[in-house]
């Protein structure tokens, strides 16, 4: 155990196997809380205290009742070098509990993500600045707006991943797409990384690349990293989101999955939702597979089941674990009347965006 100069509230161990500054550390802080109250307002306010020491305090004030706190350290990230890999109780016993911050909570997808998220030993914090309905025992409401910088870092406060839903889901305005998905995503990112978040998933969309046609595709599937083409004002917002991800996971080292949504809903929306469906158990398929990653780093996944008509690749996603089973198939029967679809020729069907790419710019969707 080395001795670090905030000694008198605060032990710092660096094992030797893993020195600071050989790519990721671990630190282990024992906490004095009293001495800790006692002192954390002078301790922070030195400026003489180096990025490490810093960080000690940061992690152990923001971890009260938790000693020790285990901390993983990022040596590219600016401090707070937060990454918080688990906590401890008083008897030394890890705690499993997990933490989800889902925004956009109180939206249709997220609705469709509540049930199927809870688990005894995980807490859903629920963000929106609309009413979200009888929330559990273990759920947590939090009343705020995405693009509320302080809401957003008591949000992601002892959270494990964010689960980026909220924003403008349809065509608007260039102000109100930018404002509410760019910004909004940048806010989402900022807060995670003052808290230590681990992951972020950022819900893009297919409308990211919505002119990207089916006959022009390399071989049989779309690629998750296929390059922005997008179809619209609010398909330019996402590529706008995954972009911030991007940066984000290079320049502070966070770990940020890009979903591009296909058509989240109970059932498919039409013919083109043969190929496109996320059925609600397979998009909770997906956010436990991001949940779970251990070290996904930045990638693009489809959101996409396992459609027999579909032309986008699930191959990115089962990388991390993602395995859809769920075909829109079971539908089509419902859907197809008359002659069989033409993915190829019809242009609705042969292009990612769909009807979408027909849309006036910036119109308000209704």
């Amino acid at each position: 155990m080395l001795r670090d100069p905030l000694a008198e509230f605060v032990d710092v161990g660096i094992p030797a196997e893993q020195p600071v500054g050989a790519g990721v550390a671990t630190v282990v802080a024992h906490v004095n809380e009293t001495a800790l109250a006692d002192s954390r307002e002078k301790s922070l306010r030195s400026t003489r205290l180096s990025c490490l020491e810093s960080f000690v305090v940061s992690a152990c004030t923001g971890n009260f009742g938790h000693a020790p706190v285990d901390v993983r350290i990022h040596p590219r990230a600016p401090p707070p070098w937060d990454r918080v890999s688990a906590r401890f109780d008083q008897s030394g016993v890890a705690m499993t509990d997990q933490t989800i911050l889902i925004t956009g909570a109180a939206g249709g997808v997220g609705s469709l993500l509540r049930p199927r998220l809870s688990r005894p030993d995980r807490t859903l914090r629920l963000l929106d600045v609309a009413p979200i309905p009888a929330p559990t025992t273990r759920e947590e409401i939090v009343v705020g707006s995405v693009t509320d910088a302080d809401a957003m870092v008591d949000a992601c406060r002892g959270v494990d991943t964010v689960v980026h839903l909220g924003g403008q889901s349809r065509e608007h305005d260039i102000d109100n797409v930018v404002e509410l998905n760019i910004k909004g995503t940048y806010v989402v990112l900022e807060a995670a990384r003052r808290a230590g978040v681990r992951t972020v998933m950022l819900a893009s969309s297919n409308h990211a690349v919505g002119f990207s046609h089916r006959d022009q595709v390399p071989g049989k599937h779309l690629p998750a990293d296929t390059p922005a083409r997008p179809d619209t004002l609010y398909g330019l917002s996402k590529v706008g989101i995954e972009a911030a991800g991007r940066l984000f996971h290079d320049r502070y080292g966070i770990n940020v999955i890009c979903a591009r949504i296909g058509s989240w809903f109970e059932t498919p929306p039409g013919v083109r939702g043969l190929a496109t469906w996320l059925s609600p158990d397979d998009g909770a398929r997906m956010v436990e597979a991001c949940i779970a990653a251990e070290a996904p780093g930045f990638r693009f996944i489809w959101g996409i089941s396992r459609n027999s008509r579909r032309w986008f690749s699930l191959a990115e996603g089962e990388a991390i674990g993602y395995d859809p089973q769920d075909d829109a198939e079971l539908f089509a029967d419902r859907l197809v009347t008359g002659d069989e679809p033409d993915f190829l020729a019809d242009p609705e069907l042969n292009r990612a965006g769909g009807s979408w790419c027909e849309v006036e710019l910036g119109k308000p969707m209704t």
